[in-house]
């Protein structure tokens, strides 16, 4: 995964690799996974971390706050929604992901 300025996030899936490679990682380009927050420089404080308990990474932009010292937090939960085939296939933050 790569977080991008604006906070969108392209994913690469590693699969097991076959022919004369054996095992070597076969890296397919999944595309952009998440659209990000439309921010200029927010790709630096973008993280993703269990915050709801459910074991799956969810989508945290940190922003500063009006009030000093305080950072706003949003949350996006990941709903772990938007796989066909292989776990973390196609999975996108419109089917995954829900504002908190």
């Amino acid at each position: 995964m790569s977080i991008g300025d604006a906070g969108q996030i392209d994913t690469w899936i590693n699969q097991r690799g076959w022919g004369s490679g054996g095992i070597t990682p076969n890296w397919i380009n999944a595309g952009t996974t998440h659209v990000g927050v439309n921010t200029a420089g927010a790709g630096a404080r973008i993280k993703l971390g269990r915050v709801y308990g459910t074991g799956r990474l969810d989508y945290v932009w940190m922003r500063s706050s009006s009030q000093a010292g305080k950072i706003d937090l949003n949350v996006w939960e990941n709903t772990g929604g938007g796989g066909k085939l292989l776990r973390g296939e196609a999975i996108s933050s419109q089917k995954a992901y829900k504002l908190g």
